[in-house]
């Protein structure tokens, strides 16, 4: 995963795998920021110090609370306001190989890759705690960033497999499938994915209910029938891996993220969406003494955009499973 990291986001992307560390660490940046101790006063004095350490931070908290869980699927990119968020779409068609005559040139055949652009929107959010709470540094600065990271990580996941399903309509009709589960097509599906990406390997990914859906002709060993009792599906589908991603809610609701009724097709560690972010974190505050609530109100923002590949000639396959 490639987000941009200033030296001190190197230095602390580090802690994030320990909660603790984590909070200690980010606790300790506040408190230096405003001088060595918390005081509101202190603090307003010094609150732009404080807000260009969370920025600072955001990307390592971002990439932190992301993880692995969209490497084996998606490319990440950071650039600075204003860049192009372009991705290569290499082409894998091989070239026809011609017999020509002898003294005559063989036709000429275009190199031709594509390039996906990615357009980006501000993605905020808006907190709020109440002033007595604030006035006494009983603000769990720590806890409160940990928790914005993790809900732009969900909505980013959001966006991904949103992307994903909306590029369904623009697949080829070789790659991607709606009905009633059949061995057969799926197979068919993984034979044009593999046969265009070049790909050794091929995974289906899907949540634990899309992949428990999947079932080979052939039958299993009771070893896999064990593991399907372990896991809720079967770990390969004649020589394809199963994959599972993770389910999460989507932020706010009790929405599911992911369809229970896809599978993806992918290369192993093929790329098919790619997600940028834009320019410089934003962390800024509105003072509790310009609201009539008196409540102090932090924004979290950074522009965020994800675009799936539509290539035509199937980088990736699409099954959406129907009763």
């Amino acid at each position: 995963m490639s987000i941009k990291l200033t030296e001190k986001g190197k230095l602390s992307l580090a802690a994030f795998s320990n909660e603790q560390d984590t909070n200690d660490m980010i606790r300790g940046l506040i408190i230096d920021a405003c001088g060595g101790e918390w005081d509101y006063y202190k603090f307003m004095e010094n609150q732009y110090k404080v807000f260009s350490v969370l920025a600072e931070l955001m990307p390592a908290s971002m990439q932190a609370a992301i993880g692995g869980a969209f490497d084996g699927f998606a490319n990440f990119r950071d650039t600075a306001m204003g860049d192009e968020n372009a991705f290569v779409v290499p082409d894998n068609k091989l070239f026809k190989v011609l017999t020509v005559a002898r003294g005559m040139v063989a036709e000429r055949q275009r190199v031709d890759n594509s390039v996906i652009s990615v357009p980006t929107e501000m993605k905020m959010i808006n907190v709020y705690t109440e002033l007595d709470e604030f006035l006494a540094g009983k603000v769990d600065w720590a806890g409160m960033n940990n928790r914005v990271m993790a809900s732009f990580a969900n909505h980013v996941g959001d966006l991904i497999y949103t992307a994903i399903s909306g590029a369904y309509a623009d697949l080829a009709a070789g790659v991607k499938h709606a009905g009633a589960f059949d061995a057969d097509t799926l197979m068919g599906i993984i034979e044009q994915v593999q046969a265009y990406s070049g790909a050794n390997e091929i995974a289906i990914l899907g949540s634990k209910r899309s992949l428990r859906q999947v079932a080979d002709i052939a039958g299993y060993s009771d070893a896999e029938k064990q593991r399907f009792n372990n896991f809720g599906y079967y770990g390969t589908f004649s020589g394809t891996d199963l994959l599972e991603i993770p389910q999460a809610f989507k932020n706010s609701t009790s929405d599911l993220i992911l369809s229970n009724s896809q599978l993806l097709i992918v290369p192993m560690g093929g790329k098919i969406v790619n997600v940028a972010f834009e320019g410089q974190p934003f962390v800024g505050m509105t003072d509790a003494i310009d609201r009539n609530d008196l409540q102090p109100q932090i924004m979290y923002g950074r522009r965020i955009g994800v675009a799936a590949m539509t290539a035509p000639e199937g980088q990736y396959g699409i099954y959406n499973i129907t009763a």
